[in-house]
Protein backbone atom coordinates (compact mmCIF):
# COMPACT_ATOMS: atom_id res chain seq x y z
CA UNK A 1 0.00 0.00 0.00
CA UNK A 2 2.48 2.59 1.03
CA UNK A 3 5.46 3.84 -1.27
CA UNK A 4 8.81 4.46 -0.74
CA UNK A 5 10.52 3.69 -3.87
CA UNK A 6 11.63 6.63 -6.44
CA UNK A 7 9.48 6.63 -9.90
CA UNK A 8 9.88 6.96 -13.16
CA UNK A 9 11.34 10.78 -15.05
CA UNK A 10 9.41 10.07 -18.15
CA UNK A 11 5.91 9.53 -16.50
CA UNK A 12 5.51 12.62 -15.66
CA UNK A 13 7.07 14.01 -18.49
CA UNK A 14 4.73 12.33 -21.06
CA UNK A 15 1.65 12.87 -19.06
CA UNK A 16 1.61 16.31 -18.29
CA UNK A 17 2.97 16.81 -22.08
CA UNK A 18 -0.07 14.97 -23.57
CA UNK A 19 -2.42 16.83 -20.81
CA UNK A 20 -1.00 20.89 -21.81
CA UNK A 21 -1.39 20.08 -25.15
CA UNK A 22 -4.75 19.02 -25.31
CA UNK A 23 -6.04 21.57 -23.34
CA UNK A 24 -5.22 24.90 -22.20
CA UNK A 25 -3.94 26.27 -18.12
CA UNK A 26 -5.47 28.91 -19.32
CA UNK A 27 -4.45 32.81 -20.56
CA UNK A 28 -2.06 34.53 -17.91
CA UNK A 29 -2.13 38.23 -18.49
CA UNK A 30 0.36 40.37 -16.29
CA UNK A 31 -0.95 42.66 -13.27
CA UNK A 32 0.76 45.89 -15.01
CA UNK A 33 -0.87 48.39 -16.98
CA UNK A 34 -0.19 50.29 -19.50
CA UNK A 35 0.08 50.35 -23.15
CA UNK A 36 -1.54 47.65 -24.93
CA UNK A 37 -4.41 46.73 -27.38
CA UNK A 38 -6.14 44.83 -24.80
CA UNK A 39 -8.97 47.36 -23.33
CA UNK A 40 -9.46 46.60 -19.14
CA UNK A 41 -11.95 49.19 -17.54
CA UNK A 42 -13.18 52.76 -18.63
CA UNK A 43 -12.92 55.12 -15.65
CA UNK A 44 -13.04 58.87 -14.65
CA UNK A 45 -10.01 60.70 -15.73
CA UNK A 46 -7.83 61.52 -12.44
CA UNK A 47 -4.25 63.72 -12.48
CA UNK A 48 -1.49 62.45 -14.12
CA UNK A 49 -3.70 60.34 -16.44
CA UNK A 50 -2.40 60.41 -20.18
CA UNK A 51 -5.11 62.75 -21.57
CA UNK A 52 -4.14 60.38 -25.34
CA UNK A 53 -6.33 57.64 -23.69
CA UNK A 54 -9.49 59.76 -23.04
CA UNK A 55 -12.56 58.57 -24.55
CA UNK A 56 -14.43 61.84 -26.02
CA UNK A 57 -17.59 60.22 -26.81
CA UNK A 58 -18.10 58.57 -23.12
CA UNK A 59 -16.90 61.57 -21.84
CA UNK A 60 -19.38 64.26 -23.31
CA UNK A 61 -22.16 61.79 -22.90
CA UNK A 62 -21.22 61.62 -18.68
CA UNK A 63 -20.14 65.17 -18.59
CA UNK A 64 -17.16 64.49 -17.23
CA UNK A 65 -13.39 63.16 -18.90
CA UNK A 66 -12.90 59.18 -18.45
CA UNK A 67 -10.25 57.49 -19.78
CA UNK A 68 -9.44 53.59 -20.91
CA UNK A 69 -7.27 51.89 -19.00
CA UNK A 70 -5.16 48.63 -20.89
CA UNK A 71 -3.21 45.56 -20.21
CA UNK A 72 0.36 45.82 -20.86
CA UNK A 73 0.85 42.49 -22.50
CA UNK A 74 4.68 42.31 -21.78
CA UNK A 75 6.17 39.06 -21.19
CA UNK A 76 5.87 36.98 -17.82
CA UNK A 77 8.92 36.35 -16.13
CA UNK A 78 8.04 32.57 -14.69
CA UNK A 79 10.24 30.94 -11.94
CA UNK A 80 9.74 27.47 -11.16
CA UNK A 81 11.26 26.30 -7.86
CA UNK A 82 10.78 22.17 -7.19
CA UNK A 83 11.73 22.08 -3.23
CA UNK A 84 13.45 18.57 -2.95
CA UNK A 85 13.81 16.79 0.80
CA UNK A 86 13.52 13.25 2.33
CA UNK A 87 9.73 13.55 2.90
CA UNK A 88 8.28 13.52 -0.93
CA UNK A 89 9.56 9.74 -0.83
CA UNK A 90 6.30 8.98 1.01
CA UNK A 91 2.64 7.99 -1.30
CA UNK A 92 -0.42 6.00 -0.14
CA UNK A 93 -1.49 6.24 -3.99
CA UNK A 94 1.72 7.50 -5.95
CA UNK A 95 5.16 9.05 -4.38
CA UNK A 96 4.92 13.02 -3.69
CA UNK A 97 7.91 12.90 -5.27
CA UNK A 98 5.68 11.79 -8.58
CA UNK A 99 3.28 14.06 -7.86
CA UNK A 100 5.20 17.13 -7.59
CA UNK A 101 7.25 16.13 -10.95
CA UNK A 102 3.82 16.10 -12.53
CA UNK A 103 3.18 19.91 -11.16
CA UNK A 104 5.77 20.95 -12.19
CA UNK A 105 6.28 19.30 -15.84
CA UNK A 106 2.25 20.81 -16.07
CA UNK A 107 3.56 24.59 -15.28
CA UNK A 108 6.22 24.06 -17.62
CA UNK A 109 4.40 22.82 -20.57
CA UNK A 110 1.98 25.68 -20.21
CA UNK A 111 4.67 28.46 -20.22
CA UNK A 112 6.05 26.51 -23.72
CA UNK A 113 2.55 26.43 -25.36
CA UNK A 114 1.71 29.99 -24.23
CA UNK A 115 5.43 31.34 -25.56
CA UNK A 116 6.13 32.79 -21.80
CA UNK A 117 9.65 32.04 -20.74
CA UNK A 118 10.34 30.35 -17.46
CA UNK A 119 13.35 29.60 -15.62
CA UNK A 120 13.69 26.92 -12.28
CA UNK A 121 15.58 26.33 -9.77
CA UNK A 122 16.35 23.11 -7.16
CA UNK A 123 16.35 24.18 -3.82
CA UNK A 124 16.54 21.87 -0.40
CA UNK A 125 19.46 23.61 1.30
CA UNK A 126 20.77 25.59 -0.85
CA UNK A 127 19.77 27.08 -4.77
CA UNK A 128 20.77 25.02 -7.49
CA UNK A 129 20.39 26.42 -11.04
CA UNK A 130 18.53 24.04 -13.00
CA UNK A 131 17.77 25.37 -16.51
CA UNK A 132 18.24 29.10 -17.48
CA UNK A 133 15.37 30.89 -19.50
CA UNK A 134 13.71 29.18 -21.89
CA UNK A 135 10.19 28.39 -24.11
CA UNK A 136 11.18 25.47 -25.47
CA UNK A 137 10.00 21.80 -24.45
CA UNK A 138 13.84 20.13 -24.39
CA UNK A 139 13.94 22.44 -21.37
CA UNK A 140 11.39 20.86 -19.65
CA UNK A 141 12.40 17.72 -20.61
CA UNK A 142 15.93 18.49 -18.63
CA UNK A 143 14.11 20.40 -15.80
CA UNK A 144 12.67 16.72 -14.95
CA UNK A 145 15.74 14.64 -15.45
CA UNK A 146 17.75 17.23 -12.98
CA UNK A 147 14.91 16.73 -10.25
CA UNK A 148 14.56 13.10 -10.72
CA UNK A 149 18.41 13.00 -10.48
CA UNK A 150 18.43 15.11 -7.16
CA UNK A 151 19.01 12.63 -4.15
CA UNK A 152 15.92 13.40 -1.23
CA UNK A 153 17.32 10.92 1.44
CA UNK A 154 19.01 13.02 4.09
CA UNK A 155 17.03 16.30 2.41
CA UNK A 156 15.68 19.10 4.14
CA UNK A 157 14.31 22.33 3.46
CA UNK A 158 16.08 25.49 5.36
CA UNK A 159 12.78 27.64 4.94
CA UNK A 160 14.47 30.36 6.62
CA UNK A 161 17.13 30.97 4.05
CA UNK A 162 14.58 30.00 1.25
CA UNK A 163 13.06 33.73 0.84
CA UNK A 164 15.90 35.42 1.57
CA UNK A 165 17.92 33.89 -1.05
CA UNK A 166 15.38 34.29 -3.83
CA UNK A 167 14.87 38.02 -2.94
CA UNK A 168 18.75 38.33 -3.38
CA UNK A 169 19.03 36.09 -6.79
CA UNK A 170 15.77 37.50 -8.65
CA UNK A 171 16.27 40.66 -9.61
CA UNK A 172 13.52 41.38 -12.00
CA UNK A 173 9.62 40.85 -10.97
CA UNK A 174 8.48 37.44 -11.47
CA UNK A 175 6.34 35.24 -10.58
CA UNK A 176 7.49 32.47 -8.34
CA UNK A 177 5.59 29.21 -8.12
CA UNK A 178 7.03 26.92 -5.42
CA UNK A 179 5.99 23.21 -5.54
CA UNK A 180 6.73 21.15 -2.20
CA UNK A 181 5.31 19.86 0.79
CA UNK A 182 5.70 22.49 3.24
CA UNK A 183 6.52 20.31 6.26
CA UNK A 184 8.06 21.94 9.67
CA UNK A 185 8.00 25.45 7.82
CA UNK A 186 8.29 27.54 11.20
CA UNK A 187 11.30 29.25 9.80
CA UNK A 188 9.29 30.31 6.51
CA UNK A 189 9.09 34.31 6.49
CA UNK A 190 7.98 35.35 2.99
CA UNK A 191 6.95 38.62 3.42
CA UNK A 192 9.90 40.70 1.79
CA UNK A 193 9.65 38.29 -1.15
CA UNK A 194 5.93 39.02 -1.60
CA UNK A 195 6.03 42.19 -1.73
CA UNK A 196 8.87 42.61 -4.02
CA UNK A 197 7.78 39.39 -6.40
CA UNK A 198 3.75 37.51 -6.76
CA UNK A 199 4.69 33.91 -5.22
CA UNK A 200 2.53 30.73 -5.68
CA UNK A 201 2.79 27.58 -3.16
CA UNK A 202 1.50 24.52 -4.72
CA UNK A 203 1.42 22.25 -1.41
CA UNK A 204 1.94 18.33 -2.77
CA UNK A 205 0.41 16.15 0.64
CA UNK A 206 -0.57 12.48 0.85
CA UNK A 207 -4.27 12.41 2.97
CA UNK A 208 -2.37 9.80 5.48
CA UNK A 209 -0.07 12.61 6.73
CA UNK A 210 -2.80 15.01 7.76
CA UNK A 211 -5.56 12.23 8.98
CA UNK A 212 -2.90 9.50 10.30
CA UNK A 213 -4.83 5.72 10.87
CA UNK A 214 -4.27 3.49 14.03
CA UNK A 215 -1.58 0.86 12.51
CA UNK A 216 -0.12 -0.55 15.61
CA UNK A 217 3.31 -1.23 15.72
CA UNK A 218 5.25 -0.95 12.08
CA UNK A 219 9.20 -0.41 11.16
CA UNK A 220 9.60 3.07 9.83
CA UNK A 221 12.81 4.43 7.91
CA UNK A 222 13.06 7.93 8.57
CA UNK A 223 13.72 9.70 5.18
CA UNK A 224 16.46 11.95 6.51
CA UNK A 225 18.36 9.92 8.12
CA UNK A 226 17.95 6.88 6.84
CA UNK A 227 17.82 5.04 10.02
CA UNK A 228 14.67 2.75 10.68
CA UNK A 229 12.99 1.85 14.34
CA UNK A 230 9.49 -0.08 14.93
CA UNK A 231 7.05 2.59 15.59
CA UNK A 232 3.31 1.87 17.80
CA UNK A 233 1.32 4.14 15.65
CA UNK A 234 -1.89 3.28 17.90
CA UNK A 235 -4.79 5.87 18.12
CA UNK A 236 -3.15 7.91 20.58
CA UNK A 237 -0.20 8.62 18.63
CA UNK A 238 -2.11 9.40 14.96
CA UNK A 239 -4.24 11.98 16.69
CA UNK A 240 -0.79 13.80 18.32
CA UNK A 241 0.49 13.60 14.49
CA UNK A 242 -2.83 15.09 12.93
CA UNK A 243 -2.82 17.69 15.54
CA UNK A 244 0.87 18.93 15.02
CA UNK A 245 0.75 19.00 11.24
CA UNK A 246 -2.51 21.00 12.00
CA UNK A 247 -1.42 23.56 14.19
CA UNK A 248 1.84 23.99 11.61
CA UNK A 249 -0.69 24.65 8.68
CA UNK A 250 -2.48 27.15 10.53
CA UNK A 251 0.86 29.27 11.25
CA UNK A 252 1.85 29.06 7.58
CA UNK A 253 -1.85 30.00 6.20
CA UNK A 254 -2.33 32.71 8.87
CA UNK A 255 1.56 33.99 6.88
CA UNK A 256 -0.16 33.36 3.90
CA UNK A 257 -3.38 35.57 3.60
CA UNK A 258 -1.52 38.01 6.03
CA UNK A 259 0.84 38.55 2.59
CA UNK A 260 -1.65 37.70 -0.05
CA UNK A 261 0.13 35.04 -1.01
CA UNK A 262 -2.14 32.52 -3.08
CA UNK A 263 -1.75 28.58 -2.06
CA UNK A 264 -2.95 25.49 -3.93
CA UNK A 265 -2.61 22.02 -2.18
CA UNK A 266 -2.58 19.17 -4.44
CA UNK A 267 -3.04 15.31 -2.71
CA UNK A 268 -1.55 12.06 -4.41
CA UNK A 269 -4.53 10.85 -4.96
CA UNK A 270 -6.01 13.64 -7.23
CA UNK A 271 -5.11 14.76 -10.92
CA UNK A 272 -2.82 17.53 -10.34
CA UNK A 273 -4.54 18.94 -14.28
CA UNK A 274 -7.87 19.88 -13.30
CA UNK A 275 -7.00 21.56 -9.71
CA UNK A 276 -4.57 23.67 -11.53
CA UNK A 277 -6.98 24.91 -14.64
CA UNK A 278 -9.34 26.13 -11.55
CA UNK A 279 -6.07 27.65 -9.90
CA UNK A 280 -5.11 29.51 -12.92
CA UNK A 281 -8.38 31.16 -13.40
CA UNK A 282 -8.12 33.00 -10.47
CA UNK A 283 -4.35 34.39 -10.53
Amino acid sequence: MYQYLKGSSLAPFIKAQKNVFSSSIGENSTFFKGLSSDFIELREYTSGDDIKHIDWIISSKMNKPHVKVFIDQKELNIVIVPLLNASLNFGTQKLKFDLLKETIALLAFSCVKQQDSYESYIYNQNIHKSTQKSKHIFSVREMLEKVNDTPLLGQSINYENLTRSFYKILQKRSLIFFVGDFLNTQGLEIGSLAHKHEVVLIIIRDRFEENPSELGEINITDPQSGLSSNVNINKRTAMKIKKKLSEDDDILFTKLHKYAVKYLKIYTDEEPLQKLLAFMSYL
